[in-house]
């Protein structure tokens, strides 16, 4: 296991599933490596106390959240920060649910679910 990714206990504040509302403001896409069917997926909200939110959704997943993305939609996000031996706090989506057709997006690859369990 690479000393980068040995995970740290969280202070209290930070522990547990949390939740936020709003538009979604942008959205970064990238590759995670050349032959990954995963892509980085990176999201900011509306709302002034979101952090920068993240996930590795699948490739073919891509097009559902481009869709959330294109049209600013008004989401509530589920998430859950991690905390590595190097690098800072990061905060790993679990649940996009977009208000307006309440519908719900999840990670479907394994390593989101085990890396969220």
């Amino acid at each position: 296991m690479a000393i980068g990714n040995i995970e740290v206990e969280l202070p209290p504040e930070l522990r547990g599933d949390r939740q936020i509302e709003g538009k979604i403001l942008s959205c970064e896409f990238g590759n995670l490596t050349r032959h990954s069917d995963k892509n980085f997926l990176g999201i900011r909200v509306s709302d002034q106390e979101a952090p920068y939110l993240r996930m590795n959704p699948l490739i073919r997943d891509k097009q559902r959240y481009l869709a959330l993305c294109h049209t600013n939609a008004e989401v509530v996000v589920t998430y859950k920060a991690k905390k590595r031996l190097i690098g800072p706090v990061r905060y790993w989506i679990r649940e996009i649910t977009n208000i307006e057709h309440n519908t719900s997006l999840q990670p479907t690859s394994g390593r989101d679910a085990a890396f969220l369990g």
